[in-house]
């Protein structure tokens, strides 16, 4: 997650993450509750430029 948010404060987007929701994603992540898409998704939805 770290890395996602250098990333896209590299690139001059905001990245503005709940820390709830942070876990929630992440962890779904890894327990194959969210998909790789799901997690770009809400990235997409949750960065803002």
């Amino acid at each position: 997650m770290l890395a996602a948010a250098v990333f896209l404060a590299l690139n001059g987007i905001v990245a503005d993450f709940d820390e709830v929701a942070i876990v929630t994603m992440v962890y779904g992540l890894a327990a194959g509750e969210f998909s790789e898409g799901d997690f770009a998704e809400w990235l997409r939805v949750t960065a803002k430029d």
